[in-house]
C-alpha cells in the first residue's frame, strides 16, 4: 500500500508520449516541474515506444513537463498546465 510521504507525492498520474516528426521517439527525458514553486519533482526516460508516466503525484496540482531531446537536435517541448488524474 502506497503512503504519500511528501507533499508532492499523491495517487495521481500523468502519462503521454514522445514523438519526433510524428514518429514515436525514445531518446529523451521528460522532466515534470510543480507550477507554483518550479520545483523539479521528477525526471523519467521514455520507453521505446515514447511512452512515459509519473505516478504518485499529487492530484488537483497544476505541473507542467519539458521534454529534452537527448540527440540535441531539437529544442525542448513544452506542455504547461498538466493536471494529474
Amino acid at each position: 500500500m502506497f503512503c504519500p510521504r511528501t507533499p508532492n507525492q499523491g495517487f495521481g498520474r500523468i502519462k503521454g508520449n514522445i514523438k519526433k516528426m510524428g514518429q514515436q521517439y525514445q531518446y529523451a527525458k521528460i522532466c515534470c516541474f510543480d507550477k507554483a514553486s518550479r520545483l523539479l519533482l521528477w525526471e523519467v526516460s521514455p520507453t521505446k515506444n515514447g511512452a512515459y508516466h509519473f505516478r504518485n503525484i499529487k492530484e488537483g496540482v497544476e505541473y507542467f513537463i519539458i521534454a529534452f531531446d537527448l540527440n540535441n537536435q531539437y529544442n525542448a517541448v513544452i506542455q504547461d498546465n498538466v493536471v494529474a488524474k
